[in-house]
């Protein structure tokens, strides 16, 4: 485990992050604004079809919620969505190296991952409490009672002595 950070430390990294903020705040203002709604995603999905070892790898990219080119394990190449999409694509699909490392990640991804999931669900078993865990627990759950326990009984005679005492002194008829 690492230690925590020393204070020194802390108002380091607060420096740093002010600084690195003005300095990304100035260099926005040179190159124009970005329209309102843009807004850019990638998704990388390993979809099992059936269960057994086919996997189909997507490598799916979206402008502003609609996306324009993915990458189809099945296809072994990149395919367009929209006009956008069909220059991007024709530029990835004539790197060949590009190509070989998207198809590599049949293997090294998805593949790698559902080895590692099923061996999971197989070793997976409902862990054992052993006596000592078990008792304390027990200790746990009576100590938070009785704690909540005394706490309530406090308050209820911490109340009712002030009950007891009068703020505003009250003046006494003299009925003779």
């Amino acid at each position: 485990m690492r230690p925590p950070l020393n204070p020194s430390a802390w108002k380091w990294c607060a420096g740093a992050g002010t600084v690195l903020l003005a300095l990304l705040t100035l260099h926005g203002g040179h190159c124009g604004t970005a329209p309102a709604d843009f807004v850019a995603q990638y998704k990388a999905e390993c979809h099992f079809p059936d269960g057994s070892e086919r996997v189909r790898f997507l490598d799916r990219y979206f402008y502003n919620q609609e996306e324009f080119v993915y990458f189809d394990s099945d296809v072994g190449r990149y395919v367009p969505k929209t006009e956008f999409g069909k220059t991007t694509a024709d530029y990835w699909n004539n790197d060949q190296a590009f190509l070989e490392q998207k198809k590599a990640e049949v293997e090294r991804v998805c593949k790698h991952n559902y080895d590692v999931r099923k061996q999971d669900a197989r070793s997976w078993k409902e862990p054992d409490s052993s006596e000592s865990a078990k008792s304390k627990r027990l200790t746990g759950i009576v100590g938070f009672v009785l704690g909540a326990i005394f706490i309530t009984l406090g308050l209820i005679i911490y109340l009712k002595n002030k009950k007891g005492t009068p703020r505003i002194p009250v003046p006494q008829n003299d009925v003779a």
